[in-house]
C-alpha cells in the first residue's frame, strides 16, 4: 500500500483506515514527523501485530525527538489508552523515562494543573518527591491525594501528615491516620467522624467514656452530625432531652441526624412535630422523619402521605410511596 504524495491531514486519517495495510503504511509515513504522536499512540494498542509494532517503534523512537511540553500534551490521551488489554506496560516505562529529565520539569508542573485526574497524578509522581507530594497533597482527587499520604511518609514529619490524613473529606484518606498507637486524646477526634465505620471503631476503642464525650460535645455547643449519631450508637433514653431541642436546629444535617437518633430513643411525643417536619423541612430531612414515623407506626400511614404531599418538593412524596411497604397492611390499602 502505498500512500506516498498524499497530504498531511490525509496522512493522519489514513491511520484509523478500518484495512491494517493501510494503517501500518500512515504509521511508517509519519516517521521523523513528532507531531504526529497523538496518531502514533492510538496505534499502540491496534489489534493487528504490525501495526502494534510499527506504533512501537515510532513511538521509542519519537520520545528522544520531542520535547517535554508535546508528551505532557499527550498524557490525557496516553492515560485513557492504558485501559486497553493490548497495551503493554513498557510504554509506560518509556514515557517515565522521557519525563524524568531535567528538561521536563516545568512540562510536568503544568501536567500537574491538568483536567484529568490522572494526568496530575503521573505528572506529580516523576516531579522531585517533596514537590510532587506537596501538589498531590493539594489535589482535588482522592487517587491523587491517596498516593501523596503514601509517598509522603519518606519526606515529611509523620505528625504533621497524619493530622492532615485526619482532617481529609475521604474516608479512606481518613482511615491512613486512624493507627493502632493513637494516644486516647488522638482517638477522641475519630469519635466525630463522618464515616460510621471509623466512628464505630474509635467508640469500641475509646470504652464506655466515649458516650461522655458526645455529650459534653452536645451540652457545650460542640453540635455536629457526628456527634448526634454518636450519642444514638452509645447513649440510652435518657440522652433523648439532650437531642430533641437539635430538632429545630439551623443546619439540615444535624437536624436529619437529630431524627435518625430520636428514632432510636423513641419517637414518642415528638410525633407531630416529625409531621411538620416532613410537610415543611428540607428534602433529605422531610424523608428521615416520614421513615421514622412510618417504621415506628406512630402516626397513621395516610397522614404521613397527605404531609408529604403538601411538600413542595415531589420526591419526597414518591420517597414516602417507596417505604410504605413499612405501614401495616390496611394502611398501606388506604392511601393506595
Amino acid at each position: 500500500t502505498s500512500i506516498a504524495g498524499c497530504g498531511r491531514e490525509l496522512v493522519a486519517l489514513a491511520s484509523c483506515h478500518p484495512n491494517g495495510y493501510v494503517r501500518e503504511a500512515a504509521l511508517r509515513a509519519f516517521s521523523g514527523s513528532p507531531e504526529f504522536l497523538p496518531f502514533v499512540i492510538v496505534r499502540l494498542p491496534d489489534w493487528v501485530a504490525a501495526v502494534r509494532s510499527t506504533a512501537a517503534e515510532l513511538f521509542r523512537a519519537q520520545l528522544d525527538l520531542l520535547d517535554a511540553e508535546a508528551l505532557v500534551d499527550c498524557l490525557a490521551l496516553f492515560e485513557r489508552l492504558k485501559r486497553w488489554e493490548r497495551f503493554r506496560e513498557e510504554y509506560s516505562t518509556w514515557l517515565d523515562e522521557a519525563l524524568r529529565r531535567p528538561s521536563a520539569i516545568e512540562a510536568l508542573r503544568r501536567g500537574a494543573c491538568s483536567v484529568t485526574s490522572a494526568v496530575r497524578l503521573r505528572c506529580c509522581r516523576l516531579l522531585p518527591v517533596l514537590e510532587g507530594v506537596a501538589l498531590g497533597l493539594r489535589d482535588r482527587d482522592v487517587a491523587v491525594r491517596r498516593w501523596a499520604f503514601g509517598a509522603g511518609v519518606a519526606v515529611m514529619p509523620k505528625d504533621e501528615l497524619m493530622r492532615r490524613a485526619a482532617a481529609d473529606s475521604h474516608v479512606s484518606i481518613r482511615r491512613l491516620a486512624f493507627t493502632e498507637e493513637l494516644s486516647k486524646e488522638q482517638l477522641r477526634v475519630f469519635l466525630f467522624d463522618r464515616a460510621g465505620s471509623i466512628r464505630g471503631e474509635a467508640q469500641v476503642r475509646f470504652g464506655p467514656e466515649a458516650v461522655d464525650a458526645y455529650r459534653e460535645a452536645l451540652r457545650c455547643g460542640g453540635v455536629s452530625a457526628a456527634a448526634v449519631i454518636g450519642i444514638g450508637e452509645t447513649g440510652n433514653r435518657a440522652d433523648r432531652d439532650l437531642v430533641l431541642p437539635l430538632l429545630g436546629h439551623v443546619r439540615a444535617r444535624v437536624r436529619r441526624a437529630a431524627v435518625r437518633t430520636v428514632a432510636r430513643f423513641g419517637c414518642e411525643g415528638s410525633e407531630e412535630f416529625l409531621l411538620r417536619m416532613v410537610e415543611r423541612d428540607r428534602p433529605s430531612v422531610a424523608c428521615e422523619a416520614a421513615s421514622v414515623l412510618l417504621r415506628a407506626r406512630a402516626i397513621g400511614a395516610e397522614r404521613v402521605w397527605r404531609a408529604a404531599t403538601r411538600h413542595p418538593t415531589g420526591g419526597v412524596a414518591r420517597r414516602v410511596l417507596l417505604w410504605m411497604h413499612l405501614a401495616g397492611k390496611w394502611e398501606r390499602l388506604a392511601v393506595y
